[in-house]
């Protein structure tokens, strides 16, 4: 049940990716066979490391993993049709798992999945596993001598399960990512995370187990502390920040940049939009190729956090009716993608907007 959460909390997107996708599938397929000298390059590493696999070894088996739904589909249709994987002692043979759920929304029933890994689990009718997050955890998988995260990086518990897949003789996990990316940073610091998990693991285990479990205990009753603290400063904060919105700053989650003071911020219908004339400055609007339109806004594009060195997604840019016409510009911003900062030792991220400690007007313009 948990695993089908936080795939839906993707679905909104996939829709619109979905819908992009196929608006313009017939263009991508001329543009394709324009560009065939001009590959992806984290595609060419995918077949490039599949290639050296499945020709070192006929009798590999391994899994990639991705973040969304989608596109299980269009790496299995990339394997299967790319020239590169061609020729091979052993045939690339893939197939998808991802999270159960209704068909049409590229989810699999229950029975879908376990034919999925009745044919993994089989040599001869499949040896490669394109799969989401699923893949991580929870399910009976045979032993593999290859991971491949493709463009997918979540946390550092995601990390160390990703690594338990490949669980066959000389084994070997891959990350394909583009250098310098939010992904490769992440997995830079889930790295200094498992390290010191690892390092914390091994000092516990030089105790004995009295002196263990005695420590355990402090740091338990220390971290429940905090929380009550945390709780309390937020019912408090919540008094007075109603009535001092402007004290409060939106910095990128990211980052840490200051891109807008809580003063500035409005609720237009199910947006929450931003006044501030200055925020212009420390944002940069990604347009869309092709604008979203509903019936008292359309989405015309992504606005992200100007630092050159982040680039963090903060909201969708959006054009509000006014008038009869779509012609009032404005913002969507999302709350995942900030940090409130009440004081310089007191900061906060939401998951939804009504959490958030803050007397937000609504805007009628």
């Amino acid at each position: 049940m948990q695993q089908r959460d936080l795939e839906q909390e993707h679905v909104p997107m996939e829709e619109r990716c979905r819908g992009l996708f196929e608006a313009d599938l017939v263009e991508m397929k001329r543009i394709c066979k324009v560009e065939e000298n001009f590959p992806n390059p984290k595609l060419e590493e995918l077949a490039t490391l599949l290639k050296e696999k499945f020709e070192s070894n006929p009798e590999s088996k391994g899994i990639v993993l991705t973040r969304m739904r989608l596109a299980t589909i269009a790496l299995i249709e990339f394997i299967r049709s790319t020239p590169r994987l061609k020729g091979l002692p052993c045939p690339v043979k893939p197939t998808r798992l991802v999270g159960q759920g209704e068909s049409d929304n590229y989810f699999m029933t229950e029975s879908e999945q376990k034919k999925s890994l009745k044919k993994f689990r089989t040599d001869k009718e499949c040896n490669l596993l394109v799969a989401t997050d699923i893949a991580q955890e929870g399910l009976d998988m045979p032993a593999c001598n290859f991971v491949i995260r493709f463009n997918f990086v979540s946390n550092e518990i995601g990390t160390v399960q990703s690594k338990g897949r490949a669980r066959a003789k000389q084994s070997e996990c891959y990350l394909i990512v583009e250098e310098e990316s939010i992904n490769s940073k992440r997995e830079e610091s889930n790295r200094r995370k498992v390290i010191a998990m690892q390092e914390a693991m091994d000092r516990l285990n030089e105790l004995s187990e009295e002196d263990r479990i005695q420590q355990i205990t402090e740091k338990q009753d220390k971290i429940y502390k905090a929380l009550d603290e945390k709780e309390k400063m937020a019912r408090a904060g919540k008094l007075l920040i109603d009535q001092t919105s402007d004290t409060v700053d939106m910095l990128c989650k990211e980052c840490n940049m200051y891109i807008t003071n809580g003063a500035y911020m409005r609720q237009k219908g199910c947006h929450y939009t931003c006044k501030d004339p200055e925020v212009k400055q420390r944002i940069t609007l990604v347009p869309y190729h092709k604008t979203d339109r509903y019936r008292d806004s359309e989405t015309i594009g992504v606005f992200k956090c100007a630092n050159p060195t982040c680039g963090q997604k903060l909201g969708i840019a959006i054009n509000f009716l006014k008038d009869g016409d779509f012609t009032l510009k404005g913002y969507g911003f999302s709350v995942k993608s900030f940090r409130f900062r009440f004081s310089e030792t007191h900061k906060e991220t939401y998951k939804q907007w009504k959490k958030v400690p803050l007397n937000i007007p609504k805007d009628d313009d």
